[in-house]
């Protein structure tokens, strides 16, 4: 049986940040942001990397909706975008459903 699957934006929204997450930077500063948000400058303490690196991954993680951010003077902080993670929670929990009640024990059929 051949499944076919259709992909619609929420899907590609979601590969891209599945993508941007992909980076071992990128992924210490979502687990940072999983505690709350945090300033620019407590990233930068905490990852040990220049602002222009920083600058540079936060940028990705934004472009792909990862993470939220907001001015405050001339400080910037970022936060996790709920729907984002949501999205990709949800996800996730789908494909680790679908894997535990069909995929896990199916071995592929030879071509």
């Amino acid at each position: 049986m051949t499944e076919t699957l259709v992909l619609g934006p929420a899907d590609a929204e979601t590969a891209a940040a599945m993508k941007a997450l992909g980076d071992p930077i990128r992924w210490s500063v979502v687990q940072l942001l999983a505690h709350g948000e945090r300033c620019v400058c407590d990233l930068e303490d905490a990852l040990g990397i220049s602002q222009s690196r920083l600058s540079y991954h936060l940028a990705i993680l934004r472009d792909a909706e990862v993470v939220a951010h907001r001015k405050s003077g001339r400080w910037v902080y970022y936060s996790l975008d709920p729907q984002t993670v949501e999205r990709a929670v949800d996800v996730l929990g789908a494909l680790t459903r679908s894997w535990n009640r069909e995929g896990r024990h199916r071995r592929a059929r030879p071509c």
